[in-house]
């Protein structure tokens, strides 16, 4: 199970993102009972190491059993499957996140701010509904699973606390005035854009000294050389915050970075890292995940809907059942041509919802989306598409092709969410790194 909270990601798409990021339930099977009560993984199943302190986060206690309930909330396959080494490795990521969170929560605290009952059961609403859960489905399913709930409550408070915080720390440096927008946008065009990830090793974690962080920072680079992925690196390793998201920035301006950073990722492409850059706290390295050029003048859109029908897992497992299901969905698709249309299909068919896509420039889509809208006329529906990661057969239909001056889009407020969304996530990781640095926090293994 991949159970995450995290920072929204703001896109072109007309459907507003979710609080939390859609989550993945894969904790185990239920006649696994491997995990009954008082049993957690190989050496740590006795009750004394359970009830071991694994951290102290100024004086709070975080416990092997409270730790061993958030990986197994987080896996992504049954922790006693894993080899001691990838357990090991995990265990210190989860630990860190943990510590992070404790630190956030206690902050919030000491200021005054709370989390309400409503906030916890909004969130928690969001997170069923994207796993096509009923209400009160996820507490059963992870009371099914040994899992208790507190550990999850307590991420979300965390999380919403944190961000109330920081909201409140940053006042009015989060709004983007429409002047300085379309400002940007203007002087935007002809700039390369970056979407970037970064790992990050503060000194202060090793004796305040610049040559053992390089030295460190030098031995996570040879792990990536040998194959391991840039994205499972940073979760391990990176002290920032954004390393509970695998290092992940988002798209940036490549001239609103620090001289520094510009000269390191000048004449780098998509896959590569820049050599080590040192700043006041430490060293970063960064990955260039995408890299592209905003154009000159008017820009292709596209207007388009995504009709996604979620099947039951028999099917899903079915080639043959699959195949039936597909081609009764398909002969009904077929007969719609307008977007209006397409509209209406959930009404005729079960576990179905649809995506709106308007105005949005295909470059700035996926890959993947690239090619279906590429070969699709308008006024077409795609053949049946199998999504064999979220068991689901996808269509697409495109409304409509056209040219239009950037400042016309209307994804142009997006971007403004997207400025607002790295401004608070740059305020939030200071605020992190000054807590971390007032904390007392002990390491127990």
């Amino acid at each position: 199970m991949c159970l995450m909270a995290a920072f929204p990601s703001f896109s072109d798409i007309e459907s507003p993102p979710p609080l939390f990021e859609e989550i993945s339930l894969d904790i185990g099977s239920k006649d696994q009972k491997k995990h009954a009560s008082g049993v957690i993984y190989k050496k740590d199943q006795t009750p004394s190491v359970q009830a071991k302190v694994v951290a102290l986060v100024n004086q709070e206690p975080i416990t092997m059993r409270d730790l061993i309930d958030r990986m197994r909330m987080v896996a992504k396959a049954p922790l006693d499957q894993m080899p001691d080494s990838q357990f090991i490795q995990m265990r210190q990521q989860v630990l860190n996140l943990m510590i992070n969170e404790a630190i956030k929560r206690q902050t919030t605290e000491r200021v005054g701010l709370k989390v309400s009952q409503a906030e916890i059961d909004e969130a928690i609403e969001q997170i069923e509904k994207q796993n096509k859960l009923s209400k009160g489905g996820l507490a059963k399913l992870l009371a099914s699973k040994n899992i208790p709930l507190k550990i999850l409550i307590n991420s979300i408070k965390a999380d919403i606390a944190w961000r109330n915080y920081v909201g409140v720390m940053a006042g009015t440096a989060l709004n983007v005035d429409k002047k300085d927008l379309k400002l940007l946008l203007r002087e935007g065009q002809g700039k390369v854009h970056l979407n970037l990830a970064e790992i990050v090793l503060y000194k202060s974690q090793f004796e305040n000294d610049y040559d053992k962080t390089l030295e460190k920072l030098s031995e996570v680079m040879e792990e990536m050389n040998s194959g391991k992925t840039f994205v499972d690196t940073a979760f391990q390793y990176s002290h920032a915050p954004s390393g509970s998201r695998g290092g992940l920035i988002g798209w940036v301006d490549l001239e609103a970075l620090d001289q520094e950073d510009q000269e390191a990722l000048k004449g780098l492409n998509a896959e590569q890292a820049t050599n080590p850059i040192k700043f006041d706290e430490g060293y970063k390295i960064y990955f260039i995940i995408d890299k592209k050029t905003k154009n000159v003048g008017k820009v292709d859109t596209i207007t388009a809907r995504q009709l996604e029908v979620k099947l039951d897992m028999k099917t899903a497992e079915s080639a043959e059942l699959r195949k039936k299901e597909e081609d009764k969905l398909s002969r009904l698709v077929e007969t719609v041509s307008k977007c209006e249309e397409f509209d209406q299909l959930p009404d005729q068919i079960p576990n179905a919802q649809i995506h709106v896509y308007k105005s949005v420039q295909p470059s700035d889509l996926s890959p993947d989306l690239q090619n279906v809208f590429g070969t699709l006329d308008v006024g077409k529906p795609s053949k049946a598409i199998f999504n064999k990661a979220n068991a689901t057969i996808v269509f697409f239909l495109i409304c409509e092709r056209s040219k239009k001056n950037p400042q016309e889009l209307k994804h142009s407020e997006g971007i403004a969410n997207q400025i607002s969304s790295r401004r608070f996530m740059a305020i939030s990781e200071q605020k992190l790194l000054e807590a971390k640095r007032m904390a007392s926090i002990e390491l127990r293994i």
